[in-house]
Parts: C-alpha cells; sequence; structure tokens
C-alpha cells in the first residue's frame, strides 16, 4: 500500500501530500479514519 506508507511519512496530511500520487480507495479512507480514532483514544 503505498499510499498508506506515504501517509505515515513526514509531515503534512494524506490527501494533500499523496493525491497525486495515487486517489486513496474508500477503503484506505475508512482505515485511516479508524487508525487516527483509535491513537487518539489512547
Amino acid at each position: 500500500m503505498s499510499w498508506w506508507t506515504c501517509t505515515r511519512s513526514g509531515s503534512g496530511t494524506p490527501i494533500t501530500r499523496c493525491s497525486s500520487l495515487r486517489g486513496p480507495t474508500t477503503a484506505e479512507m475508512v482505515f485511516l479514519l479508524l487508525y487516527i480514532r483509535a491513537t487518539s483514544m489512547f
């Protein structure tokens, strides 16, 4: 998952940094949102 690797590297929002590389799929967006919610809880 190149897009997921791109989201986790460096600063900036994943959408702005990687939309030009490859548009995120719906599944990746949902997984990213769940990942953020899970990490913010701990």
